[in-house]
């Protein structure tokens, strides 16, 4: 079982951590994702394929972050995540990458093997802002970059 934060935990911890990193002077990183195609997954297998498959990615994107980062569930398929430990935005982006190459494993549910698939979009503290709400702008416009571009493929 995969245990997510809610909307708001993730708000609390992302202005903790913004308070840390402007004192200390670290960095850190918002990660934004939205699953592609559940639609298509809860048409052709069904509502407890959906949410199977939410559940799975929940699980590869936990599997791959750090025990003391967050990775939140705002709704649906939806995730935000906010990253520690990084040193620029190039960790950041090799992240999200893993994250994609795992993310777009095939899954298996009953006797399907259905294809998953997300956008992912990212921020940086400092190089892309140091304020809450401009940070997770960037990652939203980010992640919606990245599905309009694999919508024109």
């Amino acid at each position: 079982m995969v245990t997510l934060c809610n909307r708001s935990l993730f708000y609390d911890r992302l202005r903790q951590k913004l308070s840390l990193a402007l004192r200390k002077n670290e960095e850190f990183g918002i990660i934004s994702l939205d699953m592609d195609g559940l639609k298509e997954i809860n048409d052709n297998y069904g509502h407890r394929a959906g949410d199977a498959a939410i559940k799975e990615i929940a699980f590869r994107i936990k599997s791959l972050v750090g025990e003391l980062d967050t990775v939140s569930g705002l709704g649906g398929d939806e995730f935000e995540i906010i990253v520690g430990n990084v040193v620029d935005r190039n960790d950041i982006k090799l992240l999200t990458k893993r994250i994609d190459c795992e993310i777009i494993k095939p899954f298996g549910f009953e006797n399907f093997k259905i294809n998953l698939r997300a956008s992912i979009g990212y921020a940086h503290f400092k190089e892309d802002g140091i304020e809450m709400e401009v940070l997770i702008e960037k990652a939203d416009k980010s992640m919606y970059e990245a599905k309009r571009e694999c919508k024109e493929l």
